[in-house]
Order: structure tokens, then C-alpha cells, then sequence
């Protein structure tokens, strides 16, 4: 027994210390909480939005008004993040009908739209089931309700810094 309240107190420390130094990032500013996203260059793929969904909801506004721009870097995570958020639809929307945007771009703002209202999500893909390439394999997918779940995150896993 008092094996398993070692191995338990043990693994409770591991934990404190991995989110120790991810806690200030929780009561960051929104801009600070941006300015992290933008400098995460050095984090494994999958954690590259892990400022973002730890700010939450307050540096939504500031997404929003950055992901329109194609120089906005780390773009496509910064579009799954808006994936979580209803006031996302009008933003998410004009990007993925924008024939000059990237196809991948618009392949992930419309897997973001469907991750916030899936049949708004489903609605939009039947518009682009037709088309080839990644956006027409999305949209396909998405159609038959199939979430693509690309760059799923959770908090816990982004306070933790647990990489999958």
C-alpha cells in the first residue's frame, strides 16, 4: 500500500512541476498570450496552439482580426483554434469561400466551422464536395459527418504540455 501512495505522490510532483511553468501562461494578457503563439516555433507541432487555448475566449478577438491575413504566422492553428468558438462562424465563413485563399486554408476553415456547428459544418461542405484536391476530400468527409479532428487539443493537455 504505501508503494502505491509513493508512486501516486510521485506522479502528482511530475505533474506540478510540468504545469508549473505553464500556469503564469494562464493569466497572461491576450496580446502577451498572441505574441507567445506567434514566437512557438520551437514546440512540437501539435502544441503550436497551446498559448491560444490556454488564454481562451479573451484572445479570441485578436485572432479573429489577424487570420484574415496570410502572413499571419502559424496561421492554420491559429484557424483549428477558432474552431472552438461561435464568433469564429463570420470569419471562418469568408475565408473558406475565398477562391483565392490557400486550399489548404480553406480545407481548415471549413473543418473548423464544422467543429464549432456541425450542421452549419455539413451544409458548407455540400457546396464543395465536387471539387479535388484536400478541400474536396474534406468537404466529402465532413458531408457524411466525419470530423476530421486535425490538431484536437485540449486545455488540460496544452496546461500539462502533454504532446501526442
Amino acid at each position: 500500500m504505501k508503494k502505491w501512495i509513493v508512486v501516486g505522490l510521485i506522479a502528482v510532483g511530475v505533474m506540478y512541476h510540468s504545469t508549473l511553468l505553464r500556469v503564469p501562461l494562464i493569466f497572461q494578457s491576450a496580446e502577451a498570450a498572441l505574441a507567445d503563439f506567434y514566437d512557438s516555433t520551437d514546440q512540437a507541432e501539435d502544441m503550436l496552439m497551446d498559448p491560444l487555448i490556454l488564454a481562451g475566449p479573451r484572445v479570441v478577438p485578436l485572432v479573429l482580426e489577424e487570420v484574415t491575413s496570410s502572413t499571419m504566422p502559424h496561421r492554420r492553428y491559429a484557424i483549428h483554434f477558432l474552431g472552438r468558438y461561435p464568433a469564429a462562424i463570420p470569419t471562418l465563413k469568408t475565408i473558406l469561400a475565398d477562391e483565392y485563399e490557400v486550399e489548404y486554408i480553406r480545407r481548415d476553415a471549413l473543418a473548423s466551422l464544422f467543429n464549432v456547428d456541425p450542421t452549419l459544418g455539413q451544409d458548407l461542405a455540400k457546396r464543395y464536395v465536387s471539387r479535388g484536391g484536400v478541400l474536396g476530400e474534406t468537404a466529402t468527409n465532413i458531408a457524411a459527418g466525419h470530423n476530421p479532428h486535425w490538431f484536437e487539443r485540449t486545455y488540460w493537455q496544452a496546461l500539462t504540455n502533454v504532446h501526442h
